[in-house]
């Protein structure tokens, strides 16, 4: 058979395009693609990277062993007058509970949820979490920039070390402190 006769190109009648901002704008940018190459819809977010450590866990890992160094001389001492492992297994199981709540209270922020609160994980660290807490910290890159957070962290941290140290001195620490408060409070007294 033979071929159909060919049909003339004619121009058709094409209203003009008026640039409206996301013409513009999706002729300005090329439009990002996913994995499977289908691009994204305005504010939709690509895929994420997976997060690294804030510290290698061996110097993480050091950090931590240092910092627990006098905490865990006074629990040894400690442990003396409490039988078993239960003082240990306290900070165990304390220390998992934080953990488990920064990775929660990260994975929350991630997925735009309703967070848990900083003062709950405060508490956590307060009575005996840290140590999870710092781990969290350098294995999710949670609250590592915020310096309110770190503030309360490592006055907690520097608490626990004060204590430590204090009980590891026999109280010698906290006597002398009482004792010059004394002496303060003796001369302020005797000069009105």
């Amino acid at each position: 058979m033979a071929d159909p006769k060919p049909r003339a190109l004619v121009p058709r009648a094409v209203a003009p395009r008026v640039a409206t901002p996301r013409a513009v704008a999706s002729r300005a940018v090329p439009p990002r693609f996913t994995r499977n190459r289908k691009p994204l819809r305005s504010g939709q977010k690509g895929p994420r990277r997976p997060e690294r450590p804030t510290l290698s866990w061996l110097v993480a890992g050091l950090m931590l062993c240092v910092l627990m160094g006098l905490p865990g001389l006074a629990a040894i001492k400690l442990s003396q007058h409490v039988p078993g492992y239960g003082l240990l297994g306290y900070f165990v199981v304390v220390s998992v509970l934080a953990f488990i709540f920064c990775a929660s209270d990260k994975r929350q922020a991630k997925d735009r949820q309703w967070r848990t609160p900083e003062n709950f994980l405060h508490f956590f660290e307060l009575i005996g979490g840290w140590p999870g807490s710092f781990a969290a910290q350098h294995r999710f890159r949670h609250k590592v920039k915020k310096t309110g957070y770190q503030f309360v962290f490592w006055l907690i941290v520097a608490g626990y070390q004060l204590v430590a140290l204090d009980y590891l001195a026999d109280w010698r620490l906290s006597l002398g402190l009482r004792d010059g408060i004394a002496r303060g409070v003796s001369a302020l007294n005797s000069e009105g």
